[in-house]
């Protein structure tokens, strides 16, 4: 399962045959306990964007969900980039989430 960033990612996620959500907020705001209880027992790849809100988004969803996921890791598809980059633009680039998400 993949947690996306919003909702366009999210759609980009699924059109690559990848099961995928968001939360209504984004990754802007914390994971609130329902967020946590709906992927409890999920194998979790948390894809925010590139930048100092995404970052700190995925730090707090690898919290929230270590022990409740049955796994969770987060991928920085951009890390030498800090200007929002995210799985619309990996994908519009020509790659794939192949290794993270196979």
């Amino acid at each position: 399962m993949l947690l996306c960033a919003g909702e366009p990612d999210t759609v980009v996620a699924l059109s690559q045959g990848h099961l995928a959500v968001t939360t209504p907020r984004g990754e802007g705001t914390p994971l609130r306990p329902a967020d946590v209880a709906a992927l409890a027992g999920m194998q979790v790849l948390v894809v925010y964007d590139s930048d100092d809100t995404g970052r700190h988004g995925a730090a707090d969803a690898l919290h929230k969900l270590g022990g409740v996921a049955a796994s969770v890791e987060a991928v920085d598809l951009w890390p030498d980039r800090n200007d929002g980059a995210d799985l619309t633009d990996w994908i519009r680039a020509g790659h794939d989430l192949g290794r993270w998400a196979a």
